[in-house]
C-alpha cells in the first residue's frame, strides 16, 4: 500500500478512504512515523492450493483477500513513480477477486478504482500472520481477524520494506462471510525495548477496570500467540485470558481478550 504519498493530491479520495477505514495512520498523518526495520527472516504464509469464491469464515475472507492482492500486485508490476490503475488480465482478475471479499456497504464507500490505487508503489506483498480474534461486540455472526503484512515498495526511487498490522471484521451472510471494516497501521521503530507480554496484558485489562488490584500470570507461548491470564479483584473476582502477538519490530500487541 502506498503508505506515504499516493492520496495527498486527491482530498476527495483521501476523505473517502478514511471513511472506509481502509488506509493506515501513516497515510493520513504523513511521514512522521518511521516504519519498522526490515526483517526478512520472518517467513510469509503460503496461499491455499484452492481459494473458494465463498469464504466460510471471517479468517478465510481476510486471508484470501490479502492473498488475492498479493497475486494481483505480483502479476502487475508498475514503474516507480506511476499511479496504479486497474490492470487487465490475471492482475485485473485478482484485484476483482480481492475486492469481492468486501461487503456491499464497504464497497459503496470504497469504489474499485481507489481500492486498486491504494496499492500504488507496492511491488510485492507478503502475508505474515492471520489470527482469529473473536467476535465484534459479542455479535455471534461476526468474526475479527488480526493480520500482519510486509510490503516491498519503491519510495523516492529507493526500495523500502514496510510492515503493518491491523484487524479486519467480517460478518456471516447466506452467501458466506464478507468484510465490513478493517485498518492497517505501520509498525514504528521502537526507541526502547517493548514492554513484556505480561505488562501489555495488564495494561489492557487495567484500562477496562481502572483502580483495582490486578494479578497477571506469566505468558504461555503458543503456535502464533502468547496467552496471559489476568485476574481482577473488582468486588467479584474476574478472570480474563489475553492473547498477544509479537510484531516484527518486537512490540507485543493484544489480538483478543476472552472473559
Amino acid at each position: 500500500m502506498t503508505w506515504p504519498r499516493s492520496f495527498g493530491t486527491a482530498a476527495a479520495v483521501l476523505a473517502l478512504l478514511l471513511a472506509a477505514s481502509w488506509i493506515p495512520n501513516r497515510v493520513a498523518h504523513g511521514h512522521a512515523q518511521k516504519s519498522s526495520p526490515a526483517d526478512l527472516s520472518r517467513p510469509a504464509l503460503f496461499p491455499p492450493t484452492e481459494a473458494s469464491a465463498i469464504a466460510q469464515s471471517g479468517v478465510a475472507a481476510t486471508r484470501d483477500m490479502f492473498f488475492a492482492l498479493a497475486e494481483a500486485i505480483a502479476a502487475a508490476p508498475e514503474p516507480p513513480g506511476s499511479s496504479r490503475s486497474v490492470p487487465e488480465g490475471i492482475a485485473g482478475a485478482s484485484f476483482v477477486r480481492a475486492y469481492s471479499y468486501l461487503d456491499t456497504s464497504w464497497r459503496s464507500r470504497l469504489p474499485f478504482a481507489p481500492f486498486v490505487a491504494a496499492w500504488t508503489g507496492v511491488q510485492a506483498l507478503d502475508l505474515l500472520a492471520v489470527i482469529p480474534s473473536g467476535t465484534a461486540h459479542g455479535n455471534p455472526t461476526s468474526q475479527r481477524t488480526f493480520v500482519e503484512i510486509r510490503a516491498f515498495e519503491v519510495v523516492g526511487g529507493r526500495p523500502v520494506v514496510t510492515y503493518a498490522y491491523g484487524t479486519y471484521t467480517a460478518v456471516r451472510t447466506n452467501r458466506g462471510y464478507y468484510l465490513i471494516s478493517g485498518n492497517l497501521s505501520p509498525e514504528p521503530h521502537l526507541a526502547t525495548v517493548s514492554p513484556s507480554p505480561e505488562a501489555v496484558a495488564t495494561s489492557a485489562i487495567a484500562a477496562m477496570h481502572p483502580g483495582v488490584a490486578i494479578r497477571t500470570s506469566p505468558a504461555q507461548p503458543g503456535p502464533s500467540v502468547h496467552t496471559s491470564t489476568v485476574t481482577v479483584a473488582a468486588g467479584t473476582k474476574l478472570t480474563f485470558v489475553v492473547h498477544l502477538y509479537q510484531l516484527v519490530n518486537g512490540q507485543w500487541v493484544v489480538t483478543q481478550i476472552q472473559p
